[in-house]
């Protein structure tokens, strides 16, 4: 028989592996909603979070691609408000930390506020 001639095979593989495949997608797909949901939140007008998440300029940060694939806005600046500037507390650090990990296409700005309206 030539190369031609000979029936053509198609990938095969189990229905196993299919439901192992959707499964990792839609585990992946779950933690870039949440990341979505928990940047949203933390966007909203909260005084003990971040009190200005705004995005100014004509062009926005850009977001990750998987956010970017999802729909999400980026964000320019993010404004973390805190009691002392000079000597930032160990809730003003983890507030920092959240805000760079919620937000890593905005530029993180401390900001001093002498009293946060609750």
């Amino acid at each position: 028989m030539t190369p031609s001639s000979l029936p053509r095979r198609w990938f095969r593989f189990s229905l196993r592996t299919f439901f192992v495949a959707v499964t990792i997608f839609g585990v992946w797909l779950a933690v870039q909603v949440k990341w979505i949901r928990d940047r949203h939140e933390a966007a909203k007008d909260r005084p003990e979070l971040y009190v200005d998440c705004i995005s100014v300029g004509p062009a926005p940060a850009t977001p990750p691609w998987s956010l970017r694939l999802l729909g999400a806005p980026g964000y320019g600046w993010v404004y973390v408000h805190v009691a002392d500037e000079a000597h930032l507390s160990e809730d003003d650090r983890r507030r920092e930390q959240l805000a760079r990990s919620l937000f890593p296409e905005a530029e993180i700005v401390i900001v001093h506020t002498e009293e946060l309206s609750l």
